[in-house]
């Protein structure tokens, strides 16, 4: 049996979810405590902090909301 280890991360608003293999742990304080590093996300998962994780799909509908509400002024 094939192990990996990583983290499942999910969509706030869908659901989607995309796995994040574990690439690296680093030793913190001596050995007491240690740092976990993962893969980065891939291409259009984002993070909002009224929102949080979205995936490419999500994101794009988020955005377009954001900018029709808000266009830029110029």
């Amino acid at each position: 049996m094939a192990e990996v280890k990583g983290k499942l991360c999910d969509c706030a608003r869908c659901g989607k979810t995309v796995f994040l293999r574990l690439t690296n742990v680093e030793s913190l304080f001596g050995g007491y405590d240690h740092a976990n590093f993962f893969e980065d996300f891939p291409e259009g998962w984002a993070y909002h902090s009224d929102t949080g994780r979205l995936c490419p799909d999500c994101n794009a509908v988020y955005t377009k909301l954001i900018n029709d509400f808000m266009p830029r002024k110029e």
